[in-house]
């Protein structure tokens, strides 16, 4: 949950900036509605992050698609530094930390479940 929260926080001014621009400006990008989708993404993964860490069935699979999601933005604003709508140096490096956080985290979680996790039901001999 707490990866989840700074996941949540870190987006957010991205999420702000992005809907700013897409609201005030009129070039290339806000035609093509790329701050929106840069929205969009943000939003999705908050709230993947979130559904992960409510260890519903399922949630390892949506929190492993958004640690991977973030690994690779992270490694593509590395790719796209001087390009327009990219996260740069400092957002890239941030996604990638943050990427790889979430997935040690769900490998942490996912070593200690066996028979004492209470989800887990012991097999039943005929």
């Amino acid at each position: 949950m707490v990866a989840s929260v700074w996941l949540a926080l870190a987006l957010l001014p991205v999420s702000l900036h992005e809907a700013h621009l897409q609201a005030t400006t009129h070039d290339y990008l806000a035609q093509h509605h790329t701050h929106a989708s840069a929205v969009t993404l943000a939003l999705l993964l908050t709230l993947g992050g979130l559904l992960s860490a409510t260890r519903a069935p399922g949630a390892r699979v949506v929190g492993t698609l958004v640690g991977l999601s973030l690994v690779y933005l992270g490694v593509c604003a590395f790719a796209t530094v001087e390009r327009a709508g990219s996260w740069g140096v400092t957002g890239g490096g941030l996604a990638l930390l943050g990427g790889l956080a979430f997935l040690a985290v769900l490998g942490w979680e996912a070593r200690g479940n066996g028979a004492d996790d209470p989800r887990v039901r012991p097999a039943t001999q005929p």
